[in-house]
């Protein structure tokens, strides 16, 4: 999982540096006195690259492990990449400790009063097809009652389960359940906030140096043609410096362990 921190950070700097020419270009226009134009430019530009980097952050934190809505869509992630067995074993575990006698029958579970429960995890919605398909077989039985379990149901399958019958039980309703019962499913660990330090150590390295040095030249080739070069030659030639730094003083990146297809599948 990428970090949302140099994503944000990205974004930010992105939004200064395009707001700053976008501003000194306009207050030029309007023939402000070139000083006055930087400061005012530059000062817009800080607030409008801080304003983005904030919200941006915001947005990706809460996307990842923020409010409810995040972690409903993690919980739904992790039964869409389990085997079909392997959610209904789970669930089935669940109605167990609730005191609800279950059973695994013909991948699905049938509970002690004759209802049947169906966990149905794709990673698009349900559709009036696949639900049809889903409960064919199960109907034939005439079971109590059929449930389906599911992220999501489209508005043809939500019509179909009405019409036949069926309980559609999408993502709110089975996280909200699965939370007031302390039955969550483990979730991958959110990966941590890194620090200042962290990001300059995974930029300062020697594979990056050839890629600022060329970001600097083109910078530098730009300036030939652009109505305020010195800009891109202060900016290429730093990006050419830090090239150069990265290139003379980074570490080499040490060589990944190497495992063989057969290793990797055995691995616990």
């Amino acid at each position: 999982m990428k970090s949302f921190v140099l994503s944000a950070f990205i974004d930010g700097a992105l939004t200064l540096v395009f707001s700053f020419f976008a501003a000194y270009t306009v207050l030029l226009s309007v023939k402000t006195y070139i000083p006055s134009a930087i400061m005012i430019a530059a000062v817009l530009a800080a607030a409008a690259g801080l304003s983005v980097y904030m919200l941006s952050s915001k947005i990706k934190l809460k996307r990842i492990a923020g409010d409810e809505s995040g972690a409903i869509y993690a919980c739904m992630n992790t039964f869409n990449v389990c085997t079909s067995d392997e959610n209904t074993r789970f669930f089935c575990s669940v109605f167990n400790d609730m005191g609800i006698s279950a059973s695994v029958t013909d991948e699905h579970i049938l509970l002690a009063d004759g209802t049947v429960v169906i966990p149905a995890f794709f990673p698009s919605p349900v559709t009036d097809n696949q639900l049809a398909f889903i409960t064919r077989d199960v109907r034939n039985k005439k079971p109590e009652r059929i449930i389906v379990l599911s992220a999501a149901f489209d508005a043809g399958a939500i019509r179909y389960a009405e019409k036949t019958g069926a309980i559609a039980v999408n993502a709110k309703q089975i996280y909200s359940f699965l939370k007031e019962r302390s039955h969550l499913p483990e979730t991958p660990a959110v990966q941590k906030k890194r620090s200042l330090k962290e990001f300059f150590e995974r930029l300062f390295v020697k594979r990056n140096g050839v890629r600022f040095l060329l970001f600097g030249l083109s910078l530098v080739i730009m300036a030939f043609v652009t109505f305020y070069p010195v800009y891109y030659y202060v900016s290429g030639a730093g990006f050419i410096l830090f090239g150069i730094a990265a290139l003379v003083f980074a570490a080499a990146p040490t060589a990944k362990e190497k495992i063989t297809l057969t290793e990797l599948l055995t691995c616990e």
